[in-house]
């Protein structure tokens, strides 16, 4: 298929990391039990191998070094991403205040000492904005790797250097931030007031409505108890009037008596008060029979994210009272409505809009289109095409991304290669359109340089998820490619999306080797390692090790399977414990993987604990793929009881689930389980 492993990855001498403590103190019950998952396997789990190329040109020499990310050869040699890091993108990151791609970067360089200090400096400032007690600890080691770089590669002594430093201030917008992330009321407020006084005529459209709706949520949620009843409203009152009049970024204005409403019933639901908030919507569309369109359009965005049945009831009372609302007010709820695939209720929402004679712009028509690409369905897709053609509408670079992502979907890769020529022709023909309005200054046009169809980021993560899909790697590396000759830069969704479709073929040889380097090559050339990085690296793991467990079963040799051992475990153990360090937080499906990896090495108590915890978490909430994954283990131990509880226990929780969002649903392989289990 590739010749790329020809090469030989794994004949490189080894070389152990050393891997940095966690306090077990500051993690959770949750944390401290999936990292107590290595100390219960035997001594090979301590630490991890990894592959170093002996050709590297060599750095000076760190105390503080990690090894370089090993290389990759032949045709996945274009995921060598540190080979392209220069100078220039660390005082970029710099720049733009990028203190965790900056810290990565400062790895993979000899840096000059201006820009040592400007790191110190970021760093320091970077910990001056948390309160989070891992995150404190992690940045101060980081600065204390910089002091000793500084002193042992530029020759100035660490109390020299730290003096040298000029420490950033903190703007009181930052304050004021931090103080409503904290839910700290007294700072909110007089970092609040402060901004007014710094630029009175500046700092209300400076303060977006997100945060002075959060203010008012705080104090209006204020026991009485702490915060007087007439001090309240004075304190309420100047907030409203302070912002009546200023559309947010979405372009809507609010009056004060409608921005007061609708912190009144955010604060309900923020307070997580969902039938109080119900109350007080109900009470707003008695008191106001023709509220204003800005106003509806705001309160459903602010509602949506909790409940969403009472966004539809919202819109349903305006429709009944033949109020015409804002385009986008539809566009949300559709998105709603498709991130919970309720793909009928979103198309519902589309068919009230034309009824009540609201001309779709091409944003309701993407809308739509994602709705149809997530299900694939290609017939309804076109309809909608040749709709926004015959409406004579301009297709955008979204409009081309969702009829490439809905053929994706359904695995027909001529015509998404159709839809991006179609998209690089309309490109072409916008780019000449601007050249001839250069050159002619009579010519009237209404393309912008803003309006030109590029392919971006999204679209080449379709492109390579559709390839990935149908198995085809050769199209994965050259839509890859693709992307960088248009100067694009990975970020972390192409990164995943490379690394599933690299990952379906983890039987080849060195393949599960070739997506670890590929991860740390990107990490290190300062893409972002997120919590969907991480968790994917942790899925792919975990799949790979229960294929090899399959067909060892399969032989029934015991030599074959005494060749599954932990040394599988071992890099995935190492992930999680890079990903506590980095203080990523975890998810749901990070923890869904490791109960998966647990089982299949044996583990089952500790697999058995960790979904305890999670059903005790507020955060972590156990999901679908969760229950099934301890269906499966329970099903493979023979454990019939627990089976019967596990399916009670999440028909129980989804009926409880109710308004908060789409953690629990019903798919093929529950139905599965119902249907081997109970007969049904």
């Amino acid at each position: 298929m590739l010749h790329c492993f020809d090469e030989p990855l794994l004949s490189r001498p080894q070389r152990l990391i050393k891997t940095r403590h966690i306090h077990s103190q500051q993690r959770s019950r949750l944390y401290s039990t999936c990292a107590a998952v290595s100390s219960s396997s035997n001594s090979t789990l301590s630490s991890l191998s990894t592959t170093t190329d002996l050709h590297d040109k060599p750095n000076k020499t760190r105390s503080f070094d990690i090894p370089p990310p090993a290389r990759l050869y032949g045709a996945l040699a274009i995921f060598n991403r540190t080979d392209h890091v220069v100078l220039s993108h660390l005082e970029e990151a710099l720049r733009l205040q990028q203190a965790e791609k900056a810290w990565q970067l400062f790895y993979l360089m000899t840096v000059p000492y201006h820009h040592c200090t400007d790191l110190y400096a970021l760093l320091l400032f970077a910990q001056e904005l948390t309160t989070h007690p891992d995150v404190i600890a992690m940045r101060q080691q980081q600065l204390d790797k910089v002091a000793t770089y500084v002193e042992e590669q530029l020759g100035q002594p660490k109390h020299l250097f730290i003096e040298s430093i000029s420490r950033r201030p903190i703007p009181t917008y930052k304050k004021f931030q931090q103080a409503l992330r904290r839910k700290h009321r007294i700072l909110a407020w007089r970092y609040y007031l402060q901004l007014l006084e710094e630029d009175k005529l500046a700092a209300p459209m400076m303060i977006t409505r997100n945060r002075y709706l959060k203010l008012l949520s705080l104090l209006m949620g204020t026991s009485r108890y702490y915060l007087k009843e007439y001090r309240r409203q004075a304190m309420v009152h100047k907030v409203t009037t302070q912002h009546e009049g200023i559309p947010c970024e979405y372009g809507r204005t609010l009056t004060a008596e409608a921005i007061e409403w609708i912190a009144k019933i955010y604060c309900q639901y923020d307070h997580e008060r969902p039938k109080l908030g119900r109350k007080l919507v109900k009470e707003f569309l008695r008191q106001h029979p023709e509220p204003a369109p800005d106003t509806i359009d705001e309160l459903i965005w602010r509602v949506i994210p909790y409940d969403l049945r009472t966004a539809q009831m919202i819109l349903d009372t305006m429709h009944t009272r033949d109020l015409i609302q804002n385009e986008t007010t539809y566009c949300n709820l559709i998105k709603a409505y498709s991130s919970q695939r309720k793909y009928s209720n979103a198309l519902s929402v589309f068919e009230q809009m034309l009824s009540i004679g609201v001309t779709p712009s091409i944003v309701s028509f993407n809308a739509v289109l994602h709705t149809f690409a997530k299900q694939g369905l290609t017939e309804q897709a076109v309809y909608i095409w040749d709709t926004i053609h015959s409406r004579q509408l301009i297709p955008d670079a979204a409009t081309f991304s969702e009829m490439i992502l809905c053929f994706g979907h359904s695995g027909h890769l001529k015509m998404c290669l159709h839809y991006y020529h179609l998209m690089v022709q309309q490109q072409m023909q916008q780019q000449q359109q601007l050249l001839l309005m250069k050159k002619d200054t009579t010519t009237t046009t209404t393309t912008t340089t803003n309006s030109v169809v590029t392919p971006n980021l999204y679209t080449f993560s379709i492109l390579i998820e559709a390839y990935g899909k149908r198995n085809d790697l050769r199209g994965v590396l050259k839509w890859f490619h693709t992307l960088l000759r248009q100067g694009l830069t990975p970020n972390e969704v192409i990164v995943s999306n490379v690394l599933k479709a690299l990952g379906k073929h983890h039987h080849q040889h060195n393949m599960m080797e070739a997506v670890q380097r590929i991860a740390k090559q990107c990490m290190m050339a300062g893409i972002k390692s997120d919590t969907v990085l991480y968790t994917l690296l942790l899925t792919l793991q975990a799949t790979s090790i229960s294929s090899t467990i399959s067909r060892s079963s399969s032989s029934s040799s015991s030599s074959s399977s005494s060749t599954i051992d932990d040394s599988e475990l071992n890099f995935v153990l190492q992930s999680h414990r890079e990903m506590l360090a980095k203080c990523v937080e975890p998810n749901a499906y990070t923890y869904t993987a490791l109960i998966g990896l647990c089982g299949q090495h044996g583990y089952m108590d500790t697999a058995q604990q960790i979904f305890d915890l999670m059903q005790q978490s507020e955060q972590h909430q156990p999901t679908t793929a969760t229950y099934c994954a301890m269906l499966e283990l329970c099903r493979v131990m023979n454990q019939k009881e627990q089976v019967d509880l596990l399916l009670y226990d999440f028909l129980v929780q989804s009926k409880s689930n109710g308004t908060h969002g789409n953690r629990l649903w019903v798919d093929t392989r529950l139905r599965n389980q119902f249907r081997c289990y109970h007969g049904c």
